[in-house]
């Protein structure tokens, strides 16, 4: 990095105020020159090789500790955000992530605000909690109407916002006033709704929140403006041409020059009636914006060119175009009427502008207020959702989730089975195993969404919920394999893993879920075990939440008796066997987590439902078999089969009969072919 900086240094004289950077301690001073760097190298096109240290006032380091820690390989595996890997593959309109089930935004502005809400969760108690007042407020029953109206009234603001950001720039365009006149209304209604609503509780709004801009006298001031620009500008014409027009009787001087602009045809036909009194030919008298007065000849009519006392000023294919003396005296007298038209129209809208633009930190405020509006309506209409209920937040180190579902399952499927997640005094691990196909990623990331959803500020999908806030959300689930990791699935797994241990805090929420699939059988199982065996020994210990297949771990106590009961949960996932046999037709998920270790996988079952040929499901019961009686696989993979063994014995009896025929009598010219009949 600093051989790059020294490169641009030199090529385009960049310069560093050296007391900034160096005032700062050396890791920070590394950052802060990468910093400037690609700041500079983001706008170097635009500046004229101005130093970047002069526009720099301050360098911080920016504090995210009331933010909850989620890495991105989280962001995508609990299926937070949309994974822009398979996001091509979605239907527009389908939920596939909390981000899709939350987004209820009608303006661009809302949605990006409510995805960084979404992507970084709140970690500090009482900015969740007055967050949560605020979207309980908005949620209930009494504010369903006026939630409808809001959203209704900011649909009409999507593209406004930038456009009113660009009335600094004199900017003519009707579609740009008419964003501002909907705004100005708009946030006026919004305004008197939230007045009446606020108005009939005993709740303090805080200062955080920028929506508490429209509780503010000032908004009404908008009134006052929007009465301003509807006195001056003249919305049909305007709306006709795209371009704004002043209204008549604003003006004095732009009324005289609408007189005779609106009189043009007659000044014109009263100039070639006297030019052609003194010369006898055909044409006309035009008027062009920006060229004055002409006379227009048709060339087909007059290829003599017989005015020659005439200038042209230009030609078409058609016609050619004179300034005469008459016409120049029209020019003097009138002048470039349209011209001058527009030039007194630009001056008056500058005007307008500069009274607008006194109202500009006003008008800032209120559409971040809005954005927020936005937001919070949308996080509102989420958190309406049926059976959802609002958690309560603690400091401590809770998690207590009742009748829990997973909020993306529950958006596609009318039947969920609910489960809880709790913890108990001392206890800070949960161990979860179960069949194939029998839920148990989903208890892992319904947890973790569940908890993402309450310090967003949101309602969750649960009958009630204590959860000690969450530092850090930590995870190893799938495994984004990319040609650019350069990395095998299973070196991406236990660098995962490596994540979770070297990044957690006594705070923090960890989602294991079945790690160790890309390796063998003994060195999986073993980090599994020292990995829980490390956390469960623990005093500091996170919160954590495992699933794993490697159930030869809890058989004969091997991890039980190294982990303190009281520290780790043991539950797996219910399902019915009849006859205790587990055949396909004879197995029944329940999808309910009772407390337990499981037994079997029953990963046969599984390849059934997925149709893998009868054959192979055949072999692979005979060889899970074999290994349930603790047989040696290898020397049992070699024995032969009854039917394998007849053959065998036939082709031995064969060759040890052809082996007897005697051909050494050299005296023996031909030979008795039934022998060999009788052989084969």
């Amino acid at each position: 990095m600093d051989e790059d900086l020294d490169s641009v240094t030199e090529e385009t004289s960049f310069q560093v105020n050296q007391k900034k950077i160096l005032s700062l301690d050396h890791h920070r001073s590394t950052l802060g020159m990468g910093t400037l760097n690609a700041i500079y190298l983001g706008i170097a096109d635009y500046i004229d090789y101005l130093c970047l240290a002069e526009m720099v006032d301050s360098i911080e380091v920016c504090n995210f500790k009331n933010l909850m820690f989620v890495d991105t390989d989280s962001l995508y595996a609990l299926q937070i955000v949309p994974d822009p890997q398979t996001k091509k593959n979605i239907p527009k309109n389908s939920i596939k992530s909390l981000l899709d089930f939350l987004n209820h935004t009608v303006t661009r502005e809302g949605y990006l605000l409510l995805r960084d809400w979404v992507r970084k969760p709140l970690a500090k108690l009482d900015l969740i909690k007055q967050r949560q007042i605020i979207v309980q407020c908005f949620s209930s029953e009494s504010f369903k109407d006026n939630r409808k109206q809001i959203f209704k009234l900011l649909s009409q603001l999507k593209n406004p916002f930038r456009k009113i950001r660009r009335l600094r720039t004199n900017e003519l365009l009707w579609n740009s006033w008419k964003s501002l006149l909907v705004f100005l209304s708009n946030s006026v209604q919004i305004a008197k709704l939230l007045r009446l609503y606020f108005g009939s509780l005993s709740i303090e709004t805080s200062v955080d929140h920028k929506f508490t801009t429209l509780l503010e006298d000032d908004v009404f001031e908008f009134q006052k403006l929007s009465e301003t620009i509807l006195s001056i500008i003249e919305l049909q014409s305007s709306a006709e041409e795209g371009k704004v027009r002043v209204l008549g009787g604003v003006d004095e001087e732009i009324d005289g020059l609408r007189v005779i602009y609106n009189d043009l045809e007659s000044i014109l036909q009263a100039c070639t009636q006297a030019l052609m009194s003194s010369h006898n030919q055909s044409f006309n008298t035009v008027y062009i914006p920006q060229l004055g007065f002409l006379i227009s000849v048709d060339i087909a009519d007059h290829a003599s060119g017989a005015a020659l006392e005439w200038d042209q000023v230009f030609a078409t294919p058609s016609n050619a175009y004179y300034k005469c003396d008459k016409v120049q005296e029209l020019d003097e007298k009138y002048g470039d009427i349209h011209t001058l038209i527009n030039d007194r129209e630009i001056e008056i809208i500058q005007g307008l502008q500069e009274e607008v633009l006194t109202y500009e930190a006003k008008i800032l405020k209120v559409i971040d207020g809005l954005v927020e509006l936005d937001c919070l309506c949308s996080l509102a209409e989420a958190s309406a959702s049926p059976n959802f209920n609002y958690p309560t937040l603690t400091n401590g180190l809770e998690l207590q989730i009742k009748d829990g579902r997973h909020v993306l399952l529950e958006s596609l499927s009318k039947v969920v089975v609910p489960n809880d997640a709790i913890y108990e005094e001392k206890e800070r691990m949960i161990v979860l195993t179960g069949a194939n196909f029998s839920g148990k990623s989903i208890f892992l990331s319904q947890v973790a969404l569940n908890v993402v959803l309450a310090q967003i500020g949101c309602a969750i999908p649960a009958s009630s919920a204590v959860i000690g806030i969450v530092d850090k959300l930590l995870t190893r689930i799938s495994s984004r394999e990319s040609l650019e990791k350069r990395q095998s699935t299973f070196a991406i797994d236990i660098n995962q893993l490596s994540k979770c241990i070297n990044l957690e805090t006594e705070r923090s929420l960890v989602i294991i879920d079945e790690f160790g699939k890309g390796s063998d059988s003994i060195d999986s199982p073993a980090l599994l075990g020292g990995t829980l065996t490390y956390f469960a020994s623990r005093s500091d210990c996170p919160r954590c939440i495992l699933s794993t297949h490697f159930l030869e771990l809890f058989r004969g106590n091997l991890i039980v008796d190294r982990v303190r009961s009281e520290r780790v949960k043991f539950l797996c996932t219910q399902v019915v066997l009849t006859d205790g046999e587990a055949k396909a037709a004879d197995i029944t998920y329940l999808y309910r987590i009772v407390a337990g270790v499981c037994d079997n996988s029953h990963g046969i079952h599984c390849a059934k439902v997925c149709r893998i040929p009868s054959s192979i499901i055949a072999r692979a019961e005979e060889i899970a078999r074999k290994l349930d009686a603790g047989k040696d696989l290898v020397n049992e993979m070699t024995l032969l089969t009854a039917h394998e063994e007849q053959n065998y014995s036939i082709a031995r009896d064969v060759v040890m009969k052809f082996l007897a025929l005697d051909f050494s009598d050299s005296v023996l010219v031909t030979f008795d072919l039934s022998e060999f009949d009788a052989i084969f």
